[in-house]
């Protein structure tokens, strides 16, 4: 039996600590809990799962917010099972039919983001690695991608974004390895991990095809001539045509129906059409001191700039990675809901974000690295104030309705941003008021990871002051020892998990550093055949 190698040990010894330390430090700056309904949702479908072997709903306060009666009379989530099969192996940890027992299970339900986080940062040091980095600048651009832009905070909520920003790099990645290697067997898998995206939202099936364009070799200026291209998009799209049966199947076993499009139109209400206006939806996420990429991931925004400088290093990975970009910009500010709230910044675009980061390196082989550190730093910065309160409180405060979104200019009037300054001033000269003896406002106030949603005891005048959630921070090792303070049960105890996690950062940052030195852990990526006539001869391959 063959021995591996030192170079290939020292090559998994990298993404081990890469993973180790993003996902500890994605789990200790994680909320613990359900933020949100969408995620209450989608732990509800994975925990009766396992329980009824369905995915439906059981609980009568989700019931009675998303009525979506299917076959059999039973209730099932009118969304995707994208995030509630993703999350099944974390939910299932602590899991019992008994409610007043899943607070450990809700808790594990919300580590899923930060888990599929880190595996996403490991893909992006791929990337980089295939672009020709050495193994220390990849590792840098992976830790600045992960704590200076909104992947950090986009993989500690529970809703979906970076489940799908993890499918579309990974079906990007392998896209690129079939062109390589000139497997069509790879293109399928690619077109099947890309495809998945799919089963989250049904409009991301549009993001597919332009990942086809990976699968290309162009490096003889054949395209669709070559037989072998021709072969690896038809094994990518039979591929992608796994998951999106899939998709079709799921809806269809639920609801009787291909699509789940007329459902989720329905469930906006009031507001029954969700598309708006695709340049007040543009305009925003670009400039408004309310959902500005600027201002909410700045180093982001750097990154799209290093696309013009992204010059013959794997030319149809970058075609893909922008044709993505592109097309998913357009649908997120063709909507009515851009906005994506209720949430933090821009949400939808962390789909987007690792893409992005990709152009990173060439920006600062352009302009070099010094100009980038000072958005390195705000950007962290930037991306700890999202993390540190819960930012329900922002929406609560303001005693907005459910559609406030509606008004175009709203967020070019408020800024949630400038706000958080406010919040946490207030926190910081008030402290936790007397008063407040419930945790969150939400319909089980004996549980504490069950998802927050508006009361109207909420609204009331001084409403804020009787729940601690709007004045502890958002981390779980922070909030959760004062919570139980005030006489609240928790899931767990904050110091034996907590401790753990910060030791294994430690180590693994060490680790890290210590293996950067040692050298190249693989076999960097060839680089892009360059044919010249004073080139031949030489080996270019």
């Amino acid at each position: 039996m063959r021995r591996p190698s030192g170079r290939s040990s020292r090559g998994f010894g990298v993404y081990a600590a890469l993973f180790v330390l993003i996902g500890s430090i994605y789990i200790l700056t994680s909320p613990g809990r359900i933020d949100i309904v969408d995620g209450q949702c989608r732990y509800e479908a994975a925990r009766n799962f396992f329980i009824y072997g369905k995915p439906i709903f059981k609980d009568s306060f989700l019931i009675q917010i998303h009525p979506r009666p299917g076959r059999g009379g039973d209730y099932f989530p009118g969304i995707g099972l994208g995030g509630s099969l993703a999350a099944l192996p974390l939910t299932a940890l602590g899991l019992s039919a008994d409610d007043t027992r899943a607070d450990f299970s809700r808790f594990t339900f919300s580590l899923t983001g930060p888990l599929v986080g880190a595996l996403t940062i490991c893909l992006l040091f791929t990337a980089y690695r295939r672009l020709g980095l050495s193994v220390n600048s990849a590792l840098k651009w992976s830790l600045a991608a992960a704590l200076a832009t909104m992947i950090w905070p986009g993989a500690n909520t529970v809703f979906d974004q970076i489940e799908q920003a993890f499918l579309i790099l990974a079906g990007l990645l392998l896209a690129d390895a079939a062109s390589r290697r000139g497997s069509s067997l790879l293109a399928a898998w690619a077109g099947a991990v890309g495809g998945m995206v799919a089963l989250h939202h049904e409009v991301l099936i549009l993001l597919v095809p332009p990942l086809a364009l990976a699968v290309l070799d162009t490096a003889d200026g054949k395209r669709f001539q070559e037989r072998g291209n021709l072969r690896r998009v038809v094994a990518f799209l039979a591929g992608a045509l796994v998951p999106i049966g899939l998709m079709v199947s799921c809806n269809y076993y639920r609801f009787e129906a291909v699509s789940l499009f007329p459902l989720t139109i329905d469930t906006l209400g009031e507001h029954p059409y969700p598309w708006g206006n695709p340049l007040t939806g543009a305009a925003s996420l670009l400039f408004s001191p309310g959902k500005s990429i600027l201002l909410f991931s700045p180093l982001t925004a750097a990154g799209a700039v290093g696309f013009y400088y992204w010059k013959n290093k794997r030319p149809n990975l970058k075609r893909a990675a922008l044709d993505v970009v592109l097309i998913h910009f357009a649908l997120i500010s063709s909507a009515s809901f851009f906005g994506g709230d209720w949430c933090w910044g821009p949400r939808y675009l962390v789909v987007s974000a690792p893409l992005l980061a990709l152009g990173l390196p060439f920006l600062a082989a352009k302009i070099g690295r010094r100009p980038l550190m000072p958005l390195i730093v705000f950007g962290v910065a930037v991306q700890m104030l999202g993390l540190s309160l819960d930012h329900h409180r922002y929406f609560y405060e303001r005693k907005l309705t459910a559609f406030f979104w509606r008004d175009s200019s709203y967020y070019f009037r408020h800024s949630q941003w400038t706000a958080r300054f406010a919040e946490l001033a207030d926190i910081a000269v008030h402290g936790v008021p007397e008063t407040a003896t419930g945790y969150a406002p939400t319909v089980k106030p004996e549980r504490v990871t069950y998802m927050t949603c508006g009361l109207p005891e909420v609204y009331a005048e001084d409403g804020l002051s009787r729940f601690l959630l709007f004045y502890l921070p958002r981390p779980w090792p922070l909030w959760m020892p004062a919570a139980r303070r005030a006489g609240l049960s928790i899931p767990l105890e904050p110091l034996f998990w907590a401790g753990p996690l910060l030791a294994a950062a430690g180590l693994s940052g060490l680790m890290l550093r210590r293996l950067a030195r040692r050298g190249e852990p693989t076999r960097p990526c060839p680089p892009v055949a360059v044919k010249s006539p004073a080139l031949r001869g030489t080996n270019q391959k």
